[in-house]
């Protein structure tokens, strides 16, 4: 179909849409929608031959309620013919047109809403060349504010959006009345508002060019950064952080009471206050966690490898000082935690390069060395370290003789959460560097060992101070040992042997006075033989079979009877350790339950006595 006759057919259908004789919206659509493909390969001059009537069309097909796609097609029509024939002088007019047309009386709401939408669609696609009328445009938008339907003034924000969007830094002088009209609407309480009002902050924060602009679009965020709605938080968070990015690199001061410069220091101390302060709900810690990561993905790359250690720092010390004052409730502690995870892994993490990552690794590996800092921080510092190894590969080679030393010593912490989550660590980073596999495994072995001859000997309140490390390493034993099935270079096999001599080391003998040592030196025992029974049938030949049964008949033929509670945990605690390790080796190793069985030499030789 060629220009004219899809012209003149879209002039019948205005005409009869306005003699109301039928509803032609589905016929206009038709012949919009691909029109500015159709005309692609026409020449200026057969446009502008069409162009006049053209655009009196459109704007009697903005006074008859179009739909929102349609005035999207309107919209590309009118973008397409001003950039082809460059005549900005028509559309300038038919903008004009559109706000006589919000200024006057006769036109419906559906009608106004549309010549809105039309006029921020537009705005956002050439705004560049329609600065002469933008002023009066602003004007009668922020007049909408004040409707009492919410469609009007939803749509009203959204066109103020696309005029801020397609002028960019050349409407500064239009942010006075555009705030100014946004600090009055705060106080709507329609979600829809709301959502639109954080829309278009987020779009001046990324043009704001002074320290009052700054100081009103922060002072709004943060208002809507505590709100209950999802899409009102985030969007007012991403504003936030997007704002204080564009801030900080352009070096914009702030003035007034609470004047700051606004470098990375007082950035982190701003967002550190929304995080923490007395006041905060759970949402809006939520929405400043996601203000933190916005601010850093907005930054560029080198900006934060440059302050690494501080951002770094300062995030962590968000759960780091008194969290017990802080934190009102064991849960307020863990969404702190859940939420500083999350600012060290997407905010700071996924923005890093290859360098960037290795600088991080060793702020981390500064924090596990410090003994000022809580488990919290100890925790969160040990679950990036892991998949920062894993992202670094061999390129992290260098830097593990600065991790080997703090993570061993963390498998001794007083913290049996910090010794599990140590262990995990361990089991990723040789994951990361299998030519350390078979040597940390053999420490982690010694130190148990002789973790174990300690507190055999040790006097009843030294208990603690053998117990924690013994089974830290011995978890971190179970770790490696699980790794060894998944690695390319694996572990002598003298290695896994002597782990199962060491389990059974740990489990025979193990009543004590104290129940702690019992429970400890069976959780430890059979969190190895957990790990053990992943190794494969291979392994598990006449002997180490032998071997399992032997522990199994020494944790299961002991007395049930209980006198005390205490006693009936133990028995409990014990045996169930035993049973979750069977299950894991009928579940790993389903053909060698049919395997015929040696007797035990020494359980022969008994038999052969009498003596049983």
């Amino acid at each position: 179909m060629d220009l004219q006759t899809r012209l003149i057919l879209f002039d019948k259908a205005v005409s009869e849409a306005k003699l109301k004789t039928q509803d032609t919206s589905s016929q206009k659509y038709a012949l919009l929608w691909d029109l500015p493909e159709a005309v692609a390969a026409l020449s200026k001059e057969d446009l502008k031959a069409h162009h006049e009537k053209l655009f009196e069309s459109l704007t009697l097909a903005v006074g008859q309620e179009p739909s929102p796609a349609l005035s999207r097609s309107i919209a590309e029509c009118i973008v397409t013919f001003t950039h082809k024939t460059g005549d900005v002088q028509r559309t300038i007019v038919l903008v004009r047109q559109l706000g006589a047309m919000l200024g006057g009386s006769e036109a419906s709401v559906l009608s106004k809403v549309a010549a809105m939408q039309l006029t921020g669609l537009v705005f956002s696609k050439i705004g560049a060349n329609l600065s002469s009328c933008s002023q009066d445009c602003v004007a009668l938008l922020v007049k909408q504010f004040k409707s009492g339907t919410v469609l009007k003034r939803v749509t009203a924000v959204d066109a103020l959006r696309g005029i801020v969007d397609g002028l960019r830094s050349s409407c500064a002088f239009l942010f006075p009345a555009i705030l100014k009209g946004l600090k009055g609407l705060m106080s709507d309480r329609e979600p829809e508002v709301r959502v639109a009002i954080s829309r278009c902050l987020a779009v001046l924060a990324g043009i704001v060019d002074s320290s009052d602009t700054l100081d009103l679009i922060l002072s709004m965020l943060e208002r809507l950064v505590e709100k209950p709605l999802l899409a009102i938080r985030s969007t007012a968070a991403s504003a936030m952080g997007q704002a204080l990015a564009v801030a900080h690199t352009a070096k914009i001061s702030s003035s007034g009471d609470h004047a700051r410069a606004w470098d990375m220091q007082s950035t982190l101390m701003y967002l550190s206050s929304l995080f923490v302060k007395s006041t905060v709900t759970r949402e809006g810690r939520a929405g400043a966690t996601q203000a933190f990561v916005s601010f850093f993905s907005h930054l560029k790359t080198i900006t934060i490898e440059k302050n690494m250690e501080l951002c770094v720092l300062k995030v962590l010390a968000l759960v780091g000082s008194s969290p017990g004052k802080t934190f009102s409730s064991k849960a307020e502690l863990l969404q702190a935690c859940q939420c500083v995870a999350h600012v060290l892994h997407s905010g700071l993490r996924e923005n890093l390069g290859e360098e960037g990552q290795k600088k991080m690794v060793k702020v981390l590996t500064g924090v596990l060395m410090s003994r000022s800092f809580n488990e919290y921080v100890l925790i969160l510092a040990l679950r990036q370290l892991g998949p920062l190894f894993l992202d670094l590969g061999q390129g992290a080679a260098l830097l593990w003789s600065q991790m080997e030393t703090p993570l061993s010593n963390l498998l001794s912490h007083t913290s049996s959460s910090v010794r599990i989550v140590a262990a995990i660590t361990l089991r990723i980073l040789v994951g990361a560097l299998q030519d350390r596999h078979a040597t940390t495994l053999r420490s982690c072995l010694n130190n148990a060992t002789m973790e174990m001859a300690e507190l055999a000997s040790c006097k009843p309140e030294e208990v603690k101070m053998h117990l924690g490390p013994l089974q830290g390493n011995s978890f971190g034993i179970a770790g490696l040992l699980a790794a060894v099935p998944e690695s390319s270079l694996g572990v002598p096999n003298t290695l896994t042997r002597f782990a199962l001599k060491t389990a059974k080391k740990f489990a025979c003998d193990s009543a004590s006075k104290h129940p702690a040592v019992t429970v400890g030196r069976m959780e430890s025992a059979w969190a190895i033989v957990s790990a053990l029974v992943l190794q494969g049938a291979s392994f598990w030949d006449g002997k180490a079979l032998a071997t399992l049964i032997s522990l199994c008949n020494e944790t299961f033929s002991k007395p049930s009877k209980c006198a005390t509670e205490r006693d009936t945990v133990i028995y409990c605690r014990v045996r169930s350790y035993a049973l979750s390790a069977l299950r894991h080796f009928a579940e790993a190793n389903p053909a060698l339950l049919h395997t015929p069985l040696e007797q035990p030499k020494e359980a022969s030789d008994k038999k052969g006595g009498g003596s049983s």
